[in-house]
């Protein structure tokens, strides 16, 4: 099945909003990236690696998916879409230990 067309302006949009949500609530040890149609949420470990947690996938203008990792390099989507200020919440409260400080 073909990917809907998104912008690099709406993933970008989207990027600044996620990092906005995450250093608001303290979450300082967290990065994000863009990746194609993808916002992901990486931590950073104490040996400098970059271990992913979540990712935010763009469907549509204001719609997106969110994705959590289940092994190194392996997606999980999981049942959630919709406005990117709502998946954040849902991230933060169904997800936290992925967004955890180790």
């Amino acid at each position: 099945m073909p990917q809907p067309p998104y912008s690099k302006y709406d993933v970008l949009g989207a990027l600044d909003t996620v990092e906005r949500f995450l250093r608001t609530r303290g979450l300082h040890h967290l990065k994000v990236a863009s990746r194609g149609r993808h916002v992901v949420v990486c931590s950073e470990e104490p040996d400098g690696e970059k271990v992913p947690r979540v990712r935010f996938c763009t469907l549509a203008r204001d719609q997106f998916r969110l994705d959590v990792t289940t092994h190194p390099g392996r997606w999980e989507p999981i049942p959630y879409e919709g406005p990117l200020p709502q998946l954040c919440d849902v991230a933060l409260t169904d997800f936290s230990w992925l967004l955890a400080e180790f």
